[in-house]
């Protein structure tokens, strides 16, 4: 007849309970609440249906922690969060739960970190419509909220003036080039980048014109 399970060690830590059972010597965490509720003390003699609630309960909470420890670094979209849980481990209905959780208290807003991912592209690699509208969806943002955030960060920007600023970056490698060769390019990297052909023409006339006339454009 095998030994019945007990709790061997239990350390109250603020809002944490380390319990460590006497049949695998391994330490569940839970929350102390929960520990104060079912009565767990040293000693105490535990059925199997309560080391089970104690093993998912710990689970759940390695979860929760998991979760908060990841978007204490940067927001994430519930989408990107969930593949980052089921990566480490964690049972998709603890996933689910916590995401629940996260998204009632604010936590998580799927259309925040889409508006903050359009506005921060536009800041570091200035992109059209298609492109932001594409990457914003390897985020893990559906498409709706996606096409939302992508009309709010492009309001008030000129297609053109974009086009020029995503091609500046690239004139250096060009002119080292044909211009025949280069102006090539250039329209695939803007394509590449969401830009339309006729912002993508009239970007290379502009910033491949002569100096002076390229500075008075830029003024």
């Amino acid at each position: 007849m095998s030994t019945p399970p007990k709790i061997e060690k239990i350390t109250i830590q603020s809002d944490t309970a380390r319990i460590t059972l006497s049949t695998n010597r391994q330490s569940y965490l839970i929350e102390s609440t929960l520990a104060e509720q079912w009565g767990l003390k040293q000693g105490v003699v535990l059925t199997n249906s309560q080391v089970q609630a104690i093993e998912t309960e710990a689970a759940r909470l390695a979860c929760r922690r998991q979760a908060a420890n990841y978007l204490a670094s940067r927001d994430y979209s519930e989408k990107e969060l969930a593949v980052r849980l089921r990566k480490k481990g964690h049972q998709k209905e603890h996933i689910d739960e916590i995401i629940a959780i996260f998204r009632n208290q604010g936590i998580l807003d799927d259309a925040r970190v889409a508006t903050n991912l359009a506005r921060g592209l536009l800041r570091r690699k200035p992109c059209w419509r298609g492109y932001m509208l594409s990457h914003l969806q390897t985020k893990g943002i559906d498409r709706a909220t996606a096409e939302m955030a992508t009309e709010s960060a492009l309001t008030g920007h000129d297609e053109t003036e974009l086009a020029c600023r995503a091609l500046r970056s690239r004139l250096r490698e060009y002119s080292q080039i044909g211009l025949e060769t280069a102006q090539r390019k250039a329209y695939n990297y803007l394509s590449r980048r969401g830009f339309g052909y006729q912002a993508a023409r009239e970007a290379w006339e502009i910033l491949s014109a002569p100096s002076d006339k390229n500075e008075d454009a830029d003024h």
